[in-house]
């Protein structure tokens, strides 16, 4: 028996979103990793649902973790997941054609505003954020089994250039997904541990699932502004708050805030006892860090402050 491979075209807004992505937004291009790791996340979020609701897994002992290698003398990255994985019919639904409008509300958003704007604070808002890893690849291979005993092993493959294939596997493979990333010449950079490191520790350095780099774990402290005030001491705050902003004092005060009704969210500020800017020359760079599922979307947002 032979592996069977098909080719499928992209639809017509896809084009045009990949188009502006590569050709485009050259702002911020780290975010692409930001993105993968999000995703990795929601699919162990979703993997671990079908664990509590009782359901039959595939690979039921593997351990719930997010892993990135880097090869770096043929400029690969790989962003693996022990996660809920997808079927033939799956990717093709969420990552080949998607049926929903996501992708041509995000060209109506960009079209509505510069397009040079930095695209970080909005793409994962429209579910496109896959995508912007054509910001850096020349191509992209996608290995993927998914958490049901009957679905075979898939690979989808893509140069973002208006088409993809679809492979199903003959090989017993893990449960999970495996993004394969094969860099441009200049974006081989993302090839540098520091590089991918900086940027995990930036965005997601919060999510609750473990995120490795070459076997070595990188999200170490927890989000402390979703755990309940009360369980939660002085010193901790105060250990939260030097990680954070490198302040050798502890802070002056400290705010944390749990909301149910009309919107549901938590937020944690910190006052120190002495401003960093001494001369007025960063007046107006403030904010705060506004995070959506433990992942940074927008850094010094100045809106969340009167």
């Amino acid at each position: 028996m032979t592996a069977k491979t098909k080719s499928y075209k992209f639809k017509t807004e896809i084009n045009q979103l990949l188009d502006i992505l590569i050709h485009s937004l050259y702002t911020n291009r780290e975010i692409f990793i930001r993105e993968l790791v999000s995703n990795a996340s929601d699919a162990l979020d979703k993997l671990r649902f079908e664990m509590t609701s009782g359901t039959e897994i595939v690979n039921k002992d593997l351990d719930l973790e997010i892993n990135i290698s880097l090869d770096k003398d043929n400029n690969i990255i790989r962003i693996a997941d022990t996660g809920i994985g997808m079927s033939a019919d799956e990717i093709v639904k969420n990552i080949g054609t998607i049926a929903k409008s996501g992708s041509a509300d995000f060209l109506n958003k960009l079209s509505s505003e510069a397009k040079e704007k930095d695209v970080s604070n909005i793409i994962g808002k429209f579910g496109v954020g896959f995508y912007s890893v054509f910001m850096v690849a020349d191509e992209v291979v996608i290995t993927t089994r998914s958490y049901k005993s009957d679905a075979l092993p898939v690979r989808w493959s893509s140069k973002g250039t208006g088409s993809f294939k679809l492979t199903e596997m003959e090989e017993d493979i893990p449960r999970g997904t495996v993004i394969e990333i094969h860099l441009k010449e200049d974006a081989k950079e993302y090839a540098e541990k520091y590089k991918v490191e900086a940027a995990v520790k930036k965005h997601s350095n919060f999510i609750s699932f473990p995120i490795k780099i070459d076997g070595e774990k990188l999200n170490t402290v927890p989000a402390l502004w979703r755990e309940p005030k009360t369980n939660i001491k002085k010193e901790q705050y105060n250990e939260f708050y030097k990680y954070l902003t490198y302040d050798s004092q502890e802070p002056m005060d400290t705010i944390h805030v749990s909301i149910d009704a009309p919107v549901q969210f938590n937020s944690l500020m910190f006052i120190p006892k002495q401003t960093f800017d001494l001369y007025g020359i960063s007046k107006e760079d403030i904010g705060l860090d506004l995070y959506v599922k433990s992942v940074l979307i927008h850094h010094k947002n100045s809106d969340l402050l009167p």
